[in-house]
């Protein structure tokens, strides 16, 4: 008859005491989070998990200059925000949006602060927008001229094309004027994970505002476009924020 023995397991090997436990314990090598584990084989979850930065974007006045000039058909484009991959993010993807928006200045009464105010937008929220996507043409915080292809933006927008520009978000801004005495804040928040737009390397997530040329163009003297717009743009990468 066979004996039992309390100190065998049933592979015939006997287990380790705790002090083996312990010493194996404190001469394991010391990972970082989002490691992967070698005498696993697998990852931690922290690791699998994209990292998210908010950056903001926003613009209370913007300086327009004596002599501006635009084509038929064209709208006034300014970007007032940037975010340079890999400069100021590693590669990384545009997962959600919160934006703020007031109406537009269209009365051209400003904010009580800037000197020559000028009119823009109309109290519909129309004849401008905000447009947030990747590398948009034309210079940073300088004024351009070009075709925006959005309804009613420009004059002659009044009619939808076949195909439209392609951005990754456009906003048209809340009816009213922006020195009404209870204006009307628009609020929205847009998620789009897990479908995502992708930034990667060399490219620009640029914040712009498009109006119709004919609001800043002409006029005497340098004059002040006036509004109220806050934008937060949730970037998402997969480099873990303790390897960066």
């Amino acid at each position: 008859m066979t004996s039992f023995d309390p100190h065998r397991t049933a592979a015939g090997v006997r287990p380790r005491s705790l002090a083996d436990a312990v010493e194996r314990q404190a001469t394991a090598p010391v990972r970082r989070i989002g490691e992967d584990d070698p005498r696993r084989g697998v990852a931690d979850l922290l690791g699998l998990l994209p990292s998210v930065s908010a950056f903001q974007a926003w613009f209370a006045q913007i300086s327009v200059p004596v002599g501006l000039t635009a084509s038929a058909g064209d709208s006034a484009w300014f970007t007032f925000g940037s975010i340079r991959i890999p400069q100021d993010m590693p590669p990384s993807a545009l997962v959600g949006l919160d934006v703020e928006l007031l109406p537009t200045d269209n009365a051209g009464a400003g904010d009580g602060v800037a000197a020559s105010p000028l009119a823009w937008g109309d109290a519909r929220g129309r004849a401008a927008a905000l447009v947030v996507s990747r590398d948009l043409p034309g210079p940073f915080q300088t004024w351009s001229f070009r075709p925006a292809n959005l309804p009613m933006v420009e004059t002659t927008g009044l009619l939808g094309q076949r195909s439209s520009a392609r951005y990754f978000y456009v906003s048209r801004f809340p009816t009213g004027k922006l020195n009404d005495t209870a204006a009307n804040k628009m609020r929205a928040a847009e998620r789009w994970a897990p479908h995502v737009y992708r930034l990667p390397s060399g490219s620009r997530l640029d914040f712009a505002l498009a109006v119709r040329a004919s609001a800043v163009t002409g006029g005497v003297g340098v004059r002040q476009l006036c509004g109220d717009v806050l934008v937060t743009a949730y970037l998402a990468t997969t480099h873990h924020a303790s390897n960066l």
